[in-house]
């Protein structure tokens, strides 16, 4: 795994922080450790690099969860716009 892969942002110890605004939730580029309390205080940045690391198995579990669920969004939307070509004959 390369330094990129290892860095705050890909850790399960990373806690991202977001602001609201209106309706809309935005992420601020920055969060904090949960592990080490010494960061609790302390803003880091998602492309921060630390020794206590830890891979995100959860992380890596949910990418794959909405990659499928956008790739079915994509299928109902094909079969959608295949209907409604149909219907404008």
């Amino acid at each position: 795994m390369n330094k990129q892969e290892k860095c705050c942002d890909n850790c399960k110890y990373y806690l991202r922080h977001y602001v609201k605004s209106d309706r809309y939730i935005h992420d601020v580029n920055c969060g904090h450790c949960t592990f080490n309390r010494k960061f609790l205080n302390k803003r880091l940045l998602p492309d921060s690099i630390c020794e206590i690391w830890q891979k995100d198995d959860k992380q890596i579990i949910r990418k794959k969860n909405l990659k499928e669920y956008i790739e079915n969004i994509s299928n109902k939307l094909d079969e959608f716009s295949e209907i409604l070509k149909v219907k404008d004959k």
